[in-house]
């Protein structure tokens, strides 16, 4: 399985690029998106905005970062060391991460992308990909 995260419609229709050029190979593909606006609740989320809809068929599953660590905020949340075990946990049997092969995160500098690589921690390492 191969996990994806974007925040915005240019970052997801750069993940559906690659897909359709062949960059991620076969299999499952989940895609975790976030709201980072200063008031997430009162904007468009990524996964309703115009044009995701035409994105959406290149992956299995979508699911909000959101949605599953409301009430706070993507940009600002991070999990404290004693809590990555159990936030890991919680983050792989609500989203069905079993597996992961690849992730794939856009900033991956600034939460919530750094927020969620140190969460999905023991992905396989990808073989080298060839020109």
């Amino acid at each position: 399985m191969k996990v994806f995260y974007a925040s915005t419609l240019f970052g997801a229709m750069s993940l559906a690029a690659a897909i359709d050029d062949g960059r991620f190979g076969a299999g499952r593909r989940v895609l975790i998106v976030s709201n980072n606006a200063a008031v997430p609740e009162v904007s468009l989320p990524l996964d309703g905005a115009p044009g995701f809809a035409v994105l959406r068929s290149r992956f299995d599953e979508v699911h909000s970062w959101n949605d599953l660590i409301a009430p706070l905020h993507p940009s600002d949340w991070r999990a404290r060391v004693i809590e990555v075990p159990m936030f890991e946990r919680l983050i792989r049997s609500h989203l069905a991460l079993d597996d992961v092969e690849e992730l794939v995160l856009e900033s991956i500098a600034v939460p919530p992308a750094r927020t969620i690589a140190g969460l999905v921690r023991d992905c396989r390492s990808p073989s080298t990909p060839t020109a």
